[in-house]
């Protein structure tokens, strides 16, 4: 009788994305699917999207409410919201060294301590780089905004 063997390596995983450092209000980003949408994150019908383009300029989304986006580094992004808004979740999206695109999610709920959303946060990045180990270069980001008469600051949870 004979014995067959099979020999072969077994393929380790691909290294999974780390998403880094959490925001300065203490809110810990999670790695999602590029092409994430408000609406995939945040159940609540009254949310919006916002994704500004100008830096140190207030920017009006709705009569009232505007956003204001500070780069304080090629891969760190602060922002504040005025008028009767708050942020309900963040998505930042970057670009590693190799060109691939990666997305955290920052979210602003009763779990993270802001049931009302926020109003700022500071040191949104996008996922680690696993090549260089720092955060990749900010590519795009989307506000997810919520009607809110809560107006707090990144310490008023």
């Amino acid at each position: 009788m004979a014995t067959t063997v099979a020999l072969g390596i077994a393929a380790s995983p691909a290294a999974a994305q780390e998403a880094g450092a959490p925001s300065a209000a203490g809110v810990v980003p999670t790695v999602t699917d590029n092409g994430t949408t408000c609406g995939d994150i945040v159940d609540d019908p009254t949310v919006f999207e916002v994704s500004p383009n100008q830096q140190n300029v207030p920017v009006e989304f709705t009569p009232g409410g505007t956003i204001t986006l500070t780069f304080p580094t090629a891969d760190e992004i602060n922002f504040s919201i005025t008028g009767p808004y708050a942020a309900r979740a963040a998505i930042i999206v970057g670009e590693d060294s190799n060109g691939d695109q990666f997305t955290n999610q920052f979210v602003y709920d009763s779990a993270a301590g802001f049931p009302h959303g926020i109003a700022s946060d500071e040191a949104l990045h996008a996922p680690l780089d696993q090549t260089t180990g720092q955060n990749d270069l900010l590519d795009d980001w989307l506000f997810c905004i919520i009607p809110s008469a809560y107006n707090g600051t990144s310490q008023g949870r």
